[in-house]
Order: C-alpha cells, then structure tokens, then sequence
C-alpha cells in the first residue's frame, strides 16, 4: 500500500513516518511509563524523586530511539538484513552500557563513570546527583 500511494505522488515516504512516529507516541509513551514507575521501585533502586523522573526519561528516549531506528533500517534493509543489524547494534549497546563488563578500558572509562547506571545502582564514582 504505502509503495502504491508513494508511486502515485499522494504524499512523501518521511510524511508517512512522520504520521507513522506521530500516531504510535501515545502508546509508545504511556507503556513504559507504566513499566518503569512499577519497576523502579521493586528494583530497589536509589529511592529518589529525581532519579525516577531521569529514569523515565531515558527509558521514554531509548523507546523513541529504538523506534525510529526499526524505522529506518527497515526502510533501507529487508526485514532479515534489519533484524540481525538491529540486535547487533542494540547488543553493543547493552555490553557497553555498564551492565555486564566489569573491567572496563582506560578509554572508556570516563564514559562509564558518567552512566546513568552509575547513579541508579550506587556504584561509587563520579555522579551529577551524589
């Protein structure tokens, strides 16, 4: 459908995602927004009004990013090609997001200390909310 109504002038593909990104917010929003404010607390994490408010912003970006980026690869790839390059991307960052490496290089430590996983967890070091 979308290829017909593209071939015949009715309107642009980035109108269409837009329309596509626009229509799917509420849901895509309010979901997580559930997840995190009943996961936050059972984590026992820092029990902080500000570190929830930061979490649930990061998670809703992550939800957005994520999005756009399933989006954009299944624009350009198939969906065999998108699927494997997204779980490769989405893995590189769970590896590097503090997680599961616990000796970390000199050259990204300074990105480590500066997580958002530093300040949640209470793993001692550089934190903008200590």
């Amino acid at each position: 459908m979308l290829t017909r109504e593209q071939s015949s002038g009715m309107y642009r593909l980035s109108s269409y995602y837009f329309a596509r990104m626009a229509g799917d917010l509420p849901m895509e929003l309010v979901l997580p927004t559930i997840f995190v404010t009943v996961t936050y607390w059972m984590g026992g994490l820092k029990h902080s009004f500000v570190t929830y408010i930061l979490t649930t912003v990061i998670i809703l970006f992550n939800v957005l990013v994520s999005q756009g980026l399933g989006l954009a690869l299944g624009a350009i790839l198939d969906l065999k090609q998108a699927t494997t390059l997204s779980s490769v991307i989405m893995l590189v960052f769970l590896l590097a997001g503090g997680y599961y490496v616990r000796q970390i290089p000199p050259f990204i430590s300074c990105s480590f200390q500066t997580a958002f996983v530093c300040c949640c967890s209470g793993i001692q070091g550089f934190c903008f909310l200590q």
